[in-house]
């Protein structure tokens, strides 16, 4: 498993494993492209055999650093890939002096809540009928250094 800044030539890659996760926001090439355009956004992709097969988009707002987007391809879940990724993203929000993770998730999202709660993530708040489709999110957030958190 290779964790990378994503390239333009993975995007296709992404579009698909998003369709697999039909509640995720379904972004298209080009909103990759824009947030690869973006000088405070990263995208990582996790290539297994030279293909991507998951993939986290984030930005870096001192002192924070907030989700957009993770997903893994289905054929690839509960093999610890969303882990290593968090892994990296801390490493950036590290190196890039910030002190907490910030996310939205479903509230209807039982997997990804106790995901990021095993991440150490807490509920901070909610946002009522947040989704077009009139669902609530959770925000959710985590100190930057796993080690902080664990010690609290």
């Amino acid at each position: 498993m290779i964790i990378r800044r994503a390239r333009k030539e993975d995007y296709p890659y992404f579009v698909l494993i998003e369709k697999q996760h039909p509640l995720l926001p379904q972004w298209s090439e080009n909103i990759f492209i824009k947030e690869n355009d973006n000088p405070h956004s990263v995208t990582l992709s996790a290539e297994e055999n030279g293909k991507p097969v998951a993939f986290l988009n984030f930005i870096i707002l001192r002192p924070e650093a907030e989700i957009n987007l993770i997903a893994v391809d289905k054929a690839f879940l509960r093999q610890k890939i969303a882990t290593k990724l968090l892994a990296k993203l801390r490493e950036y929000a590290k190196k890039n002096l910030c002190s907490s993770i910030i996310l939205e998730v479903r509230a209807d999202n039982a997997p990804a809540i106790s995901f990021y709660k095993k991440e150490g993530f807490h509920i901070e708040g909610s946002r009522p009928k947040f989704y077009n489709d009139n669902g609530d999110a959770l925000l959710m957030r985590a100190a930057a250094n796993k080690e902080i958190q664990s010690e609290k």
